[in-house]
């Protein structure tokens, strides 16, 4: 039995979400059949607005509907603590925590010369330009997940070895963190 082209169109785009096969797709699809409509029509709502809304914060780069992000609009935040991520989603890992009272500041990748992502693909311009335009900073921490486990060498080590080579930061202390998965 062909499966409906509509129903297949369906596992097909669920199974280029990252983490998603196409076992996993097509339990996706067979349980949006199972609900109702309005619980389909929710769920596709909720995906076209947070595509019209979400765009990138100005200051850190991470996820706001605002101009500012809810962190970098914070001011009991400190500024002058600033901890580097590789995605968007690492901060709301480390806001879980509910420990760090910082800034952060989010690069969309690391660099990896074995898959040709150098400085320039990253929000690393950003960063040195934000070192220009605030506090000094007395703390930077890193927070990358492991790349060893990702096939990628020390990409992390790499990007803070670059970056810290960009500028010097007079005083300040740096550490390295490895936040859980996302």
């Amino acid at each position: 039995m062909n499966i409906p082209a509509s129903l297949e169109r369906l596992v097909a785009e669920l199974a280029r979400l990252p983490g998603v096969g196409q076992k996993t797709a097509q339990r996706l699809a067979f349980s949006i059949l199972r609900n109702d409509a309005a619980r389909a029509h929710a769920l596709a709502s909720a995906i076209e607005e947070v595509k019209a809304r979400i765009r990138f914060c100005e200051q850190c780069c991470g996820y706001a509907e605002d101009a500012l992000c809810s962190v970098c609009a914070d001011p009991r935040r400190d500024a002058a603590v600033l901890c580097v991520v590789e995605q968007p989603g690492d901060i709301y890992v480390i806001e879980r925590s509910g420990v760090f009272r910082g800034r952060y500041h989010v690069l969309h990748g690391v660099i990896s010369p074995l898959d040709g992502i150098g400085p320039d693909q990253l929000k690393i311009r950003e960063l040195l330009a934000r070192e220009t335009n605030l506090p000094r900073w007395r703390e930077l921490q890193w927070a990358f997940r492991r790349m060893e486990d990702r096939g990628q060498v020390r990409g992390g080590r790499f990007v803070g070895g670059f970056v810290g080579e960009q500028f010097a930061l007079p005083g300040a202390s740096t550490a390295s963190v490895v936040p859980g998965e996302v």
